[in-house]
C-alpha cells in the first residue's frame, strides 16, 4: 500500500470553519494544529477495530480498565502498549476528535516497526538479541527503551565494518535500517526533530551501501521529519533527493506522486509557491488512466492551493474535479459529497455566498440517506450552509441548519471542539437576527466547553503552529515575492515588488488602503528588488512612530500609500 502524505492544517476562521477540508481518502479538520504524513501498513485488527470507533468510544476505552482489556484481548496488543498509545496523543495535545485517525496512525507505524524488527536477519548473534530485546520492549510500551535499544544494535553493526570488509555492504545496510527504525521509533513519540536526525543518518549509511532504494525511502522521511520540525530548509535537500531517485525506481511503499506532493508542501513553506505548484502538477501527471485517483489527488490540490493563499486557482481545480465526477459512474456517494462539499467551502472564502449556498445544498441532498459514513465532512457541510444563509441575512433557515449541525456534532463528537464552534455560530446568527437572549446562551455555552482543559490545551497548540514565515507580520500582511514564473502565471505585465496575498482586519496595511492582490514597487524610495531586509525585517528596523512610505500597483492604477506611526 502506498503510503501517503497529509499536510499540516490550521484553522483560518473564528467564527465559521470555512478552513475546514476533507479529503477523499481520509477526513482533515482545520481546528488540528499538525496533522503528520500517514504511513501506510498492513490491514490488520488492531487498526481496524481503532479506525471503526468514534471519539467517544476511544475516550471511553482509555478511561476504563475493562474496555482497554477488552480491546487487548481483540487486537492481540498488551494493554501496557495501548496504554502507551493513549498516553502519547495526550502528551502531543491531540484533539479528542482526531483520536481514530492518530491512534490508526500509531498503531500502523507500531505494526511497521515490528515488521521490519521481525523480517530482518542479522550478521551478529549480539546484534540480533538487541533487537529482539527492541521487539520485547515495543511489546510493552517502552518505546523509549525499543529506540536506545536499536542504537545499540546499529553501533555494532557499525563498528563491525571496520572488520568485516567482506561484508561491509550487508553490515551498512542493517546499521541504515536500524537507524531507520529508530526515526520509526521517535515518530512514535512525535519527537520530530529525532527522526529526522535518525533518518539522515539512515540515508548517509544507505549511500554507503550503495542501496537505491532504501536511500529513496529514507530521504523522502528525512523531508517529511524536518518539515513536522519546522525545520524547513533542512527539509528541502532531502526532499528533492527523494524525488530524484523515486523516478529511477520502483517502490510498493512509497508513490511517485507522495514524494512530490511532499516536495511541494515543503517549498510551498519556504515561500516558493510557483515551484510548489509544479511539483503538485508532476505528481498529477502520474495518474494517467487512473481518473478516480486523479480525482482525488486533484482535489487534495485545491487543498494545497487554498492553504497557500491562492483560492481562485483552487475553485478552478475544485469545478473541474466536480466536472470529472459527474462523468465517473464508479465513484461513490461520499466521495461525491466531499467534493461538492470542499467546493461550497471555496466559495465561502471568496465570499460569493449564492454560490455556497447552492452547491452545499446540493452536497448535503446527495449525501442525506445514502451514504453509510458517518463523520467530519457532514457535520462541516451542515455546519458551512447554515453559515452561507446566515452571510445572506436568511437567519431563521441558517438557525435550523446550524442546530441539524449541532445535532450531528453533539451525536459524533460529543462536548468538543467542534461543539463549541458550531453553537458560536448559532450565537452569530441569533445576534444577528436581533434575538440577543438566545445569542447569549449559544455564545454561553460554547464558552464553557472551550474553557475546559483539553480544549485549551488545543487552542493554545493552534495558536502555535502557523509558521513564522507565513504568519502576517506587524503591518498585518502576508506577502511573497513576485517571480517571473508568478508573472507569467498570472498572464500580466507586472513590476518586480512583493505581491500582497493577505491582509488583516484592522490591521496597520488594512487601515491604511492596502488590498489583497497590490503589488508593493517601493518602500521609502526604495525598490524592492534592492532591498537586502524582507518586508517584515525592515519595518521592524525602523524608528517607533515614524511613518512607512509605500508605491502600490493596483490593476492599472499607480497608488502611494502612507502606513502613519508605526
Amino acid at each position: 500500500m502506498n503510503e501517503r502524505w497529509h499536510p499540516p492544517i490550521s484553522l483560518r476562521r473564528a467564527v465559521r470553519i470555512g478552513a475546514f477540508f476533507l479529503c477523499l481518502n481520509g477526513i482533515g479538520a482545520a481546528q488540528d494544529t499538525k496533522q503528520e504524513s500517514n504511513i501506510s501498513g498492513n490491514n490488520n485488527t488492531v487498526v481496524q477495530i481503532i479506525g471503526g470507533k468514534t471519539p467517544n468510544e476511544l475516550r471511553e476505552i482509555s478511561e476504563s480498565a475493562v474496555k482497554l482489556a477488552q480491546l487487548s484481548k481483540d487486537s492481540g496488543i498488551a494493554i501496557a502498549v495501548l496504554q502507551r498509545f493513549f498516553m502519547d496523543v495526550n502528551e502531543a495535545n491531540v484533539s479528542p476528535e482526531n483520536w481514530p485517525a492518530k491512534l490508526t496512525e500509531i498503531a500502523t507505524r507500531y505494526n511497521e516497526l515490528r515488521t521490519q524488527l521481525a523480517e530482518r536477519s542479522s550478521s551478529s548473534a549480539a546484534s540480533a538479541a538487541l533487537r529482539d530485546q527492541a521487539r520485547a520492549a515495543l511489546d510493552a510500551g517502552q518505546f523509549d527503551v525499543a529506540e536506545n535499544l536499536l542504537g545499540q544494535s546499529k553501533q555494532l553493526n557499525l563498528t563491525a565494518v571496520a572488520r568485516l570488509d567482506s561484508e561491509k555492504d550487508k553490515v551498512l545496510n542493517e546499521a541504515a535500517v536500524d537507524a531507520g527504525a529508530q526515526g520509526s521509533a521517535a515518530l512514535l513519540r512525535y519527537d520530530f526533530a529525532a527522526a529526522a536526525k535518525y533518518f539522515t543518518e539512515a540515508l548517509g549509511l544507505a549511500k554507503r551501501s550503495g542501496d537505491r532504494a532504501k536511500q529513496m525511502r529514507f530521504a523522502y522521511k528525512a523531508g517529511q521529519s524536518f518539515y513536522e520540525a519546522d525545520e524547513l530548509e533542512k527539509a528541502l535537500a532531502p526532499a528533492t533527493e527523494g524525488v530524484a531517485l523515486r523516478k529511477e525506481i520502483t517502490d510498493t511503499e512509497i508513490s511517485e506522486c507522495a514524494t512530490l506532493t511532499s516536495l511541494a508542501w515543503i517549498q510551498a513553506a519556504l515561500l516558493q509557491f510557483g515551484s510548489g505548484m509544479r511539483s503538485y502538477q508532476a505528481c498529477l501527471n502520474t495518474f494517467e488512466g487512473r481518473p478516480l485517483e486523479y480525482l482525488r489527488e486533484l482535489d487534495n490540490y485545491a487543498f494545497f492551493l487554498k492553504q497557500n493563499h491562492n483560492p481562485e486557482l483552487a475553485l478552478i481545480a475544485q469545478q473541474k474535479a466536480v466536472a470529472i465526477a459527474k462523468s465517473l459512474p464508479t465513484i461513490s456517494i461520499d466521495d461525491h459529497a466531499k467534493l461538492l462539499c470542499n467546493l461550497g467551502d471555496t466559495y465561502l472564502d471568496l465570499e460569493q455566498y449564492e454560490l455556497a449556498r447552492q452547491t452545499l445544498t446540493e452536497a448535503t441532498n446527495f449525501d442525506d440517506g445514502r451514504s453509510d459514513h458517518v463523520g467530519t465532512h457532514r457535520w462541516v457541510c451542515l455546519h458551512n450552509l447554515g453559515t452561507s444563509y446566515g452571510y445572506l441575512e436568511r437567519y431563521e433557515k441558517a438557525d435550523a441548519i446550524l442546530k441539524s449541525a449541532l445535532a450531528f456534532a453533539l451525536e459524533y463528537y460529543g462536548e468538543r471542539g467542534s461543539v463549541a464552534i458550531t453553537l458560536w455560530q448559532l450565537g452569530w446568527v441569533n445576534e444577528n437576527w436581533y434575538k440577543m437572549d438566545e445569542a447569549r446562551n449559544y455564545y454561553h455555552r460554547a464558552l464553557e466547553i472551550w474553557e475546559r482543559p483539553p480544549v485549551q490545551r488545543q487552542r493554545a497548540a493552534m495558536a502555535t503552529a502557523k509558521l513564522a514565515k507565513l504568519a502576517p507580520g506587524p503591518l498585518g500582511v502576508v506577502v511573497r515575492p513576485l517571480s517571473a514564473d508568478l508573472k507569467k502565471q498570472k498572464g500580466r505585465q507586472s513590476p518586480s515588488g512583493w505581491e500582497i496575498l493577505f491582509v488583516e482586519h484592522d490591521g496597520v496595511a488594512a487601515n491604511a488602503g492596502l488590498m489583497r492582490g497590490d503589488i508593493i514597487v517601493t518602500v521609502d524610495g526604495k525598490t524592492v528588488s534592492s532591498m537586502k531586509d524582507d518586508l517584515r525585517t525592515y519595518i521592524k528596523s525602523k524608528k517607533a512612530g515614524s511613518d512607512c512610505s509605500l508605491k502600490v500597483k493596483r490593476g492599472d492604477a499607480w497608488l502611494t500609500i502612507t502606513l502613519p506611526n508605526l
